[in-house]
Parts: C-alpha cells; sequence; structure tokens
C-alpha cells in the first residue's frame, strides 16, 4: 500500500520528494519483513533450519 501511495506522489506536481521518501521507507520496510522472515519464520515453521547443506551423491570416479 505504501508503494501504491509513493507511485500516486510521483506524479502530483511538487511531491516528487515526498514520494521518493516513501519509496525509500517501504523498501526499507520490504527489507526489514524479508529478513525477519528468513531469520525467524523458517525456524519456526518447521523446527529447524530450513536452509541445510546438500551432500554429493556422486562418486570418487564420477564427473559432473
Amino acid at each position: 500500500m505504501l508503494t501504491v501511495v509513493a507511485t500516486a506522489l510521483v506524479f502530483v506536481p511538487g511531491q516528487q520528494v515526498l514520494g521518493s521518501a516513501l519509496f525509500g521507507l517501504s523498501a526499507l520496510c520490504f527489507i526489514l519483513a524479508a529478513g525477519l522472515g528468513l531469520r525467524y519464520g523458517a525456524l519456526r515453521q518447521t523446527g529447524e533450519a530450513a536452509l541445510v547443506p546438500v551432500q554429493s551423491r556422486m562418486g570418487k570416479g564420477e564427473r559432473a
């Protein structure tokens, strides 16, 4: 919703600075929400870390 308001303000004469500030605020909110979701959301949902290393199934003599 914040991005929609910022987009509308960019096209209003004299409100470009406010629109740009709202774009920055919406980007900051997005980065914060994504970071918190990656940090805490995956751990609560599965009970363990979602990003685990995958072991290779290739033997010593095989090539990729």
